[in-house]
């Protein structure tokens, strides 16, 4: 049940102001204290109900965004204030771009810094820097950065950034790899009013746990939850860290996972979402945060990495009946289904032991839909994937060899 300061249940608040209405007439000694649905007083008490729910409603609220766990957008800015803590703002992303001439020219030709490019004229990337192409030769590569943040950066694919904006000595250019690096930050909740390009809740969530860590960040004496709060802080996509000193007290190893959707034809879905490895830039961007001098001990030495993956199959035989069959196959491979549902449960934490009892257990007991009732299966024989412990460097991963079976049986 939802925590509230304040009952405003509509029902209630009627039932009591009418009880109090009632009462209040006996002890004038009405002759008929009894409110019917045509008396002016029943519906002026009615409509005095709703005004004094909606009023109660917004009190109660403005109370709940004192609280970390149920503040929201700007009341958790304020929370986050006084932890030293802000929301963050979407990164951005980074390319390669490769500027070329017509043909070689007989003196050095300077691509300048800022020079603006994009592949749709609505998204922009301009070049961190300076570059020449020298004299006999043809082109230069430069890196480059948009102008925005946010992932939509990232849907272009290699050589279709081929725009140039200013005027340069190039005749062309194009992007040597997809732009890659940016997040979406933390943006804040929906709101058509405030906040029409907000997001559904998932960036007041990450918000709020780092909040939560803060509080760590004032030691700088190498405390795992530290060393998590700045890691997670360098990029809104990460999803897990693991801080690991197993080669010595000193030797900081951070682990790092980002979230993100794996391509898996073999499920009917064809993505799940789940941990995937991060880029050369977030684990740079990574270091930056933690090898701060204000936020690690002094001989501390401090390294990022990506997790190993350990990759596992999915062989098994599940049994249904005649009555249940079409739901049950839906139930387990489907669209978000028990097999699915498994893959985001297993792939999604570092360290987590790849465990087959748990989809098993979704195969046969689906309750993670609670306002609708799936049909599982009776009972399940399941050959891969086998038990299997992993280190804080490892996280698994689905190998995409899916092998599923099912059979009736009579009805239980």
């Amino acid at each position: 049940m939802a925590f509230n300061f304040i009952d405003y249940d509509a029902n209630s608040l009627k039932k009591e102001m009418f009880e109090t209405a009632s009462q209040s007439l006996r002890e004038q000694g009405a002759d008929d204290w009894t409110l019917y649905p045509g008396d002016e007083r029943y519906q002026i008490l009615q409509a005095m109900a709703y005004c004094n729910m909606v009023f109660l409603a917004k009190i109660n609220k403005a109370f709940l965004n004192s609280l970390i766990d149920h503040a929201t957008a700007e009341a958790l800015d304020e929370i986050g204030k006084i932890r030293n803590c802000f929301r963050k703002e979407p990164g951005k992303s980074v390319v390669t771009l490769r500027f070329s001439l017509a043909g070689a020219v007989t003196k050095d030709s300077t691509i300048p810094k800022g020079v603006k490019v994009t592949a749709d004229k609505k998204i922009f990337f301009v070049t961190k820097e300076s570059c020449t192409i020298p004299a006999g030769q043809v082109y230069a590569d430069v890196e480059a950065e948009c102008t925005i943040g946010g992932t939509d950066s990232q849907k272009f694919d290699v050589g279709k950034i081929n725009t140039i904006i200013d005027v340069t000595p190039a005749a062309g250019v194009s992007n040597l790899n997809i732009p890659s690096g940016a997040d979406n930050g933390e943006p804040y909740p929906y709101d058509p009013k405030n906040h029409p390009d907000g997001d559904n809740g998932e960036g007041d969530e990450l918000f709020r746990e780092r909040i939560k860590l803060a509080y760590a960040t004032v030691s700088t004496a190498g405390a795992e939850t530290t060393y998590t709060y700045w890691a997670k802080s360098a990029n809104s996509t990460i999803c897990d860290i693991r801080v690991l000193a197993d080669k010595d007290p000193n030797i900081i190893d951070l682990i790092v996972l980002c979230a993100g959707d794996v391509e898996c034809p073999a499920i009917k879905n064809g993505k799940y979402s789940a941990g995937i490895l991060p880029e050369e830039s977030i684990l740079q961007a990574v270091l930056e945060k933690c090898q701060s001098k204000d936020h690690r001990p002094q001989g501390d030495e401090v390294s990022a990495y990506a997790p190993e993956l350990v990759n596992y199959d999915i062989e098994l035989k599940y049994y249904t009946t005649d009555s249940e069959e079409l739901q049950c196959v839906e139930t387990i491979e489907g669209v978000d289904g028990a097999i699915q549902k498994y893959l985001e449960w297993q792939d999604s934490v570092i360290g987590k032991h790849i465990n087959p009892d748990k989809l098993e257990a979704l195969c046969v007991h689906p309750n993670w839909i609670s306002e609708k009732t799936l049909k599982g299966a009776v009972r399940v024989e399941l050959v891969k994937p086998e038990h299997l412990d992993l280190t804080g460097r490892q996280v698994a991963r689905f190998s995409g060899n899916l092998t599923v079976t099912h059979e009736v049986v009579a009805d239980y």
